[in-house]
């Protein structure tokens, strides 16, 4: 009796084996392993800045040879860095019911991209013991995709020997330098004076921008941007003292140049500079 049971057993292990083995394999047959075909108007592609991330599928289709239409499955999966200033390219995938996945790359040019912006909020003038943070703050950053980068931005000293020390007077050339997700970079060289608490109130050139870009070959008129005098943080006449000005700026090379407005006060006996940047594109 015992050994019949055994059998049937054995029988019965066998049989769910077999119809096991061919269900599988049915299933496998059954199964549809080809992906999407995706389809595209054009594999480049112009769009603006202010166009939404969408936009990159424009004119882009998929069709499965199992379930048909499936254009709504097209999903960015990822975008490189600019392989040149403006352009870069998308991943583009496609799925379909059995969760095959079909990719096609596509060429994004921007026609309206321009690389991070710097502004500078106050002169950089700051008083000897000023924090470090306050320093960096001063300048910030602005970009066409990612909005504000300001708390991106690094800074370091142009020689990148020692280290940005506000405890004593002097001048020092700083360096901000900031990065997009697209991986363009701007950098921003400055000179940023530490002065003595007394020397920051003194008469010094009020400007009207602190920072500004030029087109290439763009005429400048660095006085334009003079608006007066301020003393102890209030514009005051500025008759019987002498205002100079000494500009670097050659608009025909693109780059960042420094233009100095000096304020000799001949009656508090002091000499201030300020200093307006002018990148030129």
């Amino acid at each position: 009796m015992e050994r019949i049971v055994q059998r049937i057993l054995l029988i019965f292990f066998a049989l769910s084996l077999v119809l096991f083995g061919a269900g599988y394999y049915r299933t496998r047959l059954m199964r549809d392993v080809n992906g999407p075909t995706i389809r595209m108007e054009e594999t480049s592609i112009m769009l603006s800045v202010q166009d939404p991330e969408e936009a990159i599928l424009r004119g882009m289709e998929a069709h499965d040879g199992k379930d048909g239409d499936v254009s709504a499955s097209l999903v960015i999966q990822s975008m490189s860095n600019f392989v040149e200033k403006g352009w870069r390219q998308v991943t583009v995938a496609a799925f379909d019911s059995d969760n095959n996945v079909t990719k096609a790359t596509r060429d994004v040019r921007y026609s309206d991209y321009v690389s991070p912006r710097f502004s500078i909020r106050t002169p950089l003038v700051f008083a000897v013991g000023e924090k470090e943070s306050t320093i960096i703050r001063a300048v910030q950053a602005q970009d066409c995709l990612d909005g504000d980068l300001s708390a991106s931005i690094t800074v370091e000293l142009e020689d990148r020997e020692g280290w940005l020390d506000s405890s004593s007077a002097g001048e020092t050339r700083l360096v901000y330098t900031v990065i997009n997700s697209a991986g363009d970079v701007a950098s921003l060289p400055v000179t940023v004076q530490i002065c003595d608490y007394r020397d920051t109130l003194a008469a010094s050139a009020l400007l009207s921008s602190n920072l500004v870009y030029l087109p290439r070959g763009t005429d400048f008129e660095p006085r334009s941007y003079f608006v007066g005098v301020m003393k102890n943080e209030e514009q005051i006449p500025f008759d019987g003292m002498v205002v100079q000005m000494f500009s670097t700026v050659d608009s025909s090379k693109p780059g960042v140049y420094e233009v100095r407005f000096t304020v000799t006060d001949t009656e508090e006996e002091t000499v201030t500079t300020r200093c307006l940047y002018v990148i030129v594109e």
